[in-house]
């Protein structure tokens, strides 16, 4: 089918709600956006946590693995990223694919 983008819901939900059976449910998103700086170039770049897994908050951090999005081109496995406040070390262990948005969002980047 076709694919439509809004800006707002509010904007197209009186033409979904006529004659349709709409739910509402109570997900939560994660808030999981940070700026990282590449290694490599120094440069800012935006890392999304997509899925913690099975994270143990209160263990090391040392061999926690996380599927995240790195908005940046062409990240390849082994690419390190540091944390800004200087308190860890991001490594590449596995990349997924391109991840590509549309043309409202702030640009592309990489599944890993």
């Amino acid at each position: 089918g076709n694919v439509s983008y809004y800006d707002n819901f509010s904007e197209v939900f009186a033409s979904l709600a006529k004659g349709c059976h709409i739910v509402f449910n109570d997900s939560r998103v994660l808030d999981a956006r940070l700026f990282i700086k590449d290694a490599s170039s120094g440069s800012k770049v935006e890392l999304m946590v997509l899925d913690l897994g099975s994270v143990d908050v209160a263990g090391a951090c040392e061999d926690t693995l996380l599927q995240a999005m790195i908005r940046a081109d062409n990240v390849q496995v082994g690419a390190t990223f540091e944390e800004y406040g200087g308190n860890g070390i991001i490594e590449v262990v596995g990349v997924k694919g391109i991840w590509e948005e549309d043309d409202k969002s702030d640009g592309n980047g990489t599944e890993c």
